[in-house]
């Protein structure tokens, strides 16, 4: 694992793109082949700003847990600790940890590091080591199922 900034993804992924059609997210030209692929695309639209995309990169049962793109936008800015990926300057290292072969489900380890000066001005922490859980929806496609924070 390489250290990557969200904007900057050692993978290459772009950054999920949603249609509001209906008031159903939809994503669109996303590639989340790989666990670590699909938790680069949940971290770059989260350091966009984009929660509509993150959101939408949930399972379904996550996203009726979170209530909503609104509600996830709340909980992760009102998080000192979700908060870190919302900078650019944060630098996030990503690693699964079960492979990135064909399994239904995986664990990515995320370690995010916000440079000294955001933290402090953002009143967030420096460092944060968090875990995707990930598992293929009934289409194949890697969704996130939540979000530890490691101590």
């Amino acid at each position: 694992a390489s250290p990557t900034k969200p904007v900057a993804l050692a993978s290459g992924v772009a950054a999920a793109a949603v249609e509001n059609g209906g008031g159903a997210a939809k994503l669109r030209g996303t590639d989340t082949a790989t666990p670590s692929a699909h938790v680069d695309a949940q971290l770059k639209a989260l350091s966009d700003g984009d929660f509509a995309s993150a959101f939408a990169l949930n399972s379904a049962a996550n996203r009726a847990r979170l209530s909503g793109a609104a509600n996830f936008e709340a909980i992760v800015k009102g998080s000192p600790s979700f908060s870190v990926l919302l900078h650019s300057s944060t630098v996030c290292v990503v690693q699964c940890e079960d492979g990135e072969g064909s399994a239904a489900a995986a664990a990515v380890r995320v370690q995010a590091t916000a440079a000294a000066d955001t933290a402090a001005a953002a009143n967030i922490a420096d460092e944060v080591r968090f875990v995707f859980d990930l598992s293929r929806s009934g289409a194949g496609r890697w969704e996130t199922d939540g979000v530890r924070i490691e101590c």
